[in-house]
């Protein structure tokens, strides 16, 4: 992926010495398929249809824009009316890879998105929901962390069927007959928490999507004394051992 700081009007400027288009994508997002409607002006149309090398930029920042690669027509150009307006729609095509998107990027602008969601009225939020375009899947990179499937199971034994933030009985049994609940760590790997059983949990959905959307002083402080519960049952599980070997 290259990312590219660019001025629309002067590198448009450069492309029609080769012959070329270039296209900034701030709105629109590629569907299974990898189609995208873009508007174009009209003006651009006979190079379209012409077969003139057409590439995609994509914005996800202002001032940035990431190279997307060429791409072509797949379908007739079509005119379709929006905000009250007729526009020229052109389902374009990727030519050959696949571009890969850094996931961060994505859930920047999908956060912008929802804040701009956020301030709509109830009757724009309708239009531009029930007029929302198809979208599909992308690829995209991300940052993992390796997660310890013993310490997921064996914090979610421990709990013993319970939450340990709500302290309610799992919502439900799972398909081998368990007691759904998830693992959860007390101070998040991404912020550099441990994969340890001191610092992870089990809860239940409804809670652990609550620690990851309000991560809530009060709740950290819960979860803490719970793994302190934990810590002294494991001493007196020590020292009843211990006793027992001397027996």
């Amino acid at each position: 992926m290259e990312v590219f700081s660019v001025c629309e009007k002067q590198n448009e400027r450069e492309f029609m010495k080769i012959n070329g288009l270039l296209i900034i994508m701030a709105r629109k997002f590629f569907s299974t398929s990898e189609w995208a409607k873009k508007e174009i002006r009209t003006s651009n149309l006979a190079k379209i249809k012409h077969c003139v090398r057409v590439y995609l930029f994509e914005a996800f920042k202002s001032g940035e824009h990431v190279f997307k690669g060429q791409v072509e027509l797949i379908e007739d150009p079509y005119t379709e009316v929006q905000a009250g307006r007729t526009v020229w729609l052109f389902p374009l095509r990727v030519v050959g890879n696949k571009y890969i998107i850094p996931e961060e990027l994505l859930k920047e602008k999908e956060v912008e998105k929802e804040r701009d969601a956020k301030k709509l009225s109830d009757q724009d939020l309708f239009k531009r929901a029930k007029n929302a375009d198809r979208l599909g899947q992308r690829y995209t990179t991300s940052k993992t962390f390796d997660r310890d499937p013993y310490v997921s199971e064996y914090v979610k034994r421990r709990a013993n069927g319970c939450c340990d933030l709500c302290r309610n009985p799992a919502p439900f049994i799972d398909k081998k007959g368990r007691p759904y609940l998830e693992s959860h760590h007390i101070k998040w790997l991404s912020k550099g928490g441990e994969d340890t059983i001191y610092n992870a949990v089990a809860l239940d959905p409804s809670c652990h999507r609550k620690m990851h959307v309000l991560d809530l002083e009060e709740d950290v402080k819960k979860l803490l004394s719970k793994i302190d519960v934990y810590k002294s049952k494991e001493g007196l599980m020590v020292i009843s051992n211990i006793k027992g070997n001397y027996l």
